[in-house]
């Protein structure tokens, strides 16, 4: 694989032999590990100003420096949900110890950390925070080729959020056994897999009819929203 630099329009800063030197190494370190690499790779990739564009040939190394500048690109933008997380839980308090950023295009898009306390909201976790902001920011509920990083792996509710936002890829730092004492899902986890008679949260159906005859009016709108 052969890497070709595209310059933008505008002026854009060159990469220094300092710059890519860390790279080249982390590169080197890859190869020597001896990893089978298959042909898993977007057609553009994207590092701050600079773009990065690729068409197949026989050089390995062409392809592991790639991915080794994207796993470090990856990391930096982790590290801004760290960042966040160690704003939100220990710096400001204003909630459990959880960042996390949405990205596009590897441009950060929005960035939040838990805010549970400061906001009196129990749905104010990192994820939802970032989530809801980025919606808000490209003025759309559909994040379909966005990334998300968080600090933390996301709870249950975080995951449904990102899926129902089209986010089909997330990078996380901790794992839940490394807060497992603090803060745990586990509960939540086993109770929804529990019949409905048997969870923790009562759950009684009423007005069924009431509200079937919404959903057959809804199923009859030209315009009826969906996502």
């Amino acid at each position: 694989m052969t890497v070709i630099a595209v310059r933008p329009a505008r002026r854009m800063t060159s990469l220094r032999m300092g710059t890519t030197r860390p790279l080249v190494s982390f590169a080197l370190k890859l190869l020597r590990s001896k990893l089978v690499f298959d042909d898993w790779l977007p057609k553009t990739c994207r590092f701050g100003s600079f773009r990065c564009r690729w068409r197949w040939s026989s050089s390995r190394f062409s392809r592991v420096l790639l991915l080794a500048m994207a796993a470090k690109h990856d990391e930096a933008l982790m590290r801004e949900a760290i960042h966040q997380m160690r704003e939100a839980g220990i710096v400001n308090k204003s909630g459990g110890p959880f960042g996390a950023v949405v990205a596009k295009n590897g441009e950060i898009v929005a960035s939040a950390g838990n805010s549970v306390i400061k906001d009196l909201d129990p749905s104010a976790h990192a994820e939802v925070n970032a989530i809801r902001a980025a919606c808000k920011k490209l003025g759309t509920w559909d994040l379909s080729g966005c990334v998300m990083y968080t600090s933390c792996e996301c709870c249950p509710m975080c995951y449904a959020t990102a899926y129902w936002a089209g986010i089909r890829n997330v990078f996380y730092a901790a794992s839940w056994s490394d807060y497992n004492d603090l803060f745990s899902d586990e509960a939540i986890n086993h109770d929804m897999q529990r019949p409905k008679d048997q969870r923790e949260i009562k759950l009684t159906q009423i007005l069924k009819c009431e509200a079937c005859n919404v959903w057959d009016e809804f199923r009859e709108l030209p315009d009826g929203a969906r996502y």
